[in-house]
């Protein structure tokens, strides 16, 4: 094998260097700027329209999530239970989900076509898609969010109206989830009793999981408590135990200080959770 002598790799090192620069300097020409993906700023959720949405609806290919609104709290069901189950939504967390919806972002154009939606998961069967409706169910905004890019880490998502797919760093990517525990009020007392009462308790006791199950026929009730709040709610817990865990069946009945638009919606409510065996022993210190 032929060996390189010192003038000739300074030589290969000079030319592989004028390469590099070359590169460089071209990068920055005009007309390799223009092949460059021009980015655009946007909102997935125009923010003159935060007041009047009234519903959202969040759903993936197996399941969905719908919120509705009160006047300063929210409720929640799912197609887990096929509605059967409301439950009071975590006011902070929707607060937050709106907020990054309004945000605005910037994002690339990924592709033109529909023939690619399929291939990029952003089609009505593979999608997660969330939809802001306004009272009388007209659609806000809706945006179907697809797979994520493995190196850019940018999402690819289409809205309802166009057929071009986007890609970017999308704030509501951590809320493409259709777990109801995820979504509802996690406090033993509801926000949407609490909220009109601040001092009900020092103790902010915290539930489990969201359960959609029913006691069988009979079972007998662990412990039935009572919470009086001075806004004039009412909760009444009843609680079963199951295994190493219990099962907490809330009553809410709100009290004469909360509009009549609020009190058609609570008296809607009807959920189930879990508590540690811990919880339910401070919770039964505090009411019993």
């Amino acid at each position: 094998m032929k060996k390189i002598n010192l003038k000739q790799g300074i030589l290969f090192f000079y030319i592989f260097d004028g390469i590099l620069l070359a590169l460089f300097i071209i990068s920055f020409l005009p007309f390799a700027k223009k092949n460059k993906v021009p980015s655009v700023p946007t909102a997935l959720l125009n923010p003159k329209f935060e007041s009047k949405v009234s519903n959202i609806v969040i759903s993936s290919p197996s399941s969905s999530i719908t919120l509705k609104k009160g006047n300063d709290f929210w409720i929640g069901t799912s197609s887990e239970s096929n509605g059967k189950y409301i439950w009071p939504a975590d006011i902070q967390t929707v607060s937050n989900f709106i907020n990054s919806a309004k945000q605005i972002i910037k994002v690339n154009v990924k592709s033109k076509n529909v023939s690619s939606w399929e291939s990029l998961s952003v089609d009505d069967e593979h999608a997660t898609s969330i939809t802001f409706y306004e009272e009388n169910k007209a659609i806000l905004s809706q945006i179907f969010f697809g797979l994520k890019d493995s190196l850019s880490l940018k999402l690819y998502f289409r809205t309802w109206t166009k057929s071009i797919v986007y890609e970017g760093i999308s704030p509501l990517e951590s809320f493409l989830t259709t777990e109801e525990s995820f979504w509802a009020d996690p406090f033993l007392y509801p926000q949407c009793i609490t909220g009109y009462d601040r001092n009900y308790s020092e103790i902010l006791l915290r539930r489990g999981l969201i359960q959609n199950i029913a006691p069988k026929d009979g079972l007998t009730v662990d412990f039935n408590l009572k919470k009086d709040f001075e806004n004039g709610s009412i909760i009444n817990f009843k609680i079963y135990k199951k295994d190493k865990e219990y099962i907490v069946i809330p009553y809410v009945n709100a009290g004469p200080a909360i509009s009549e638009k609020d009190l058609a919606i609570i008296s809607k409510i009807n959920y189930r959770y879990s508590i540690s065996a811990v919880t339910c022993e401070k919770l039964l210190e505090e009411l019993r």
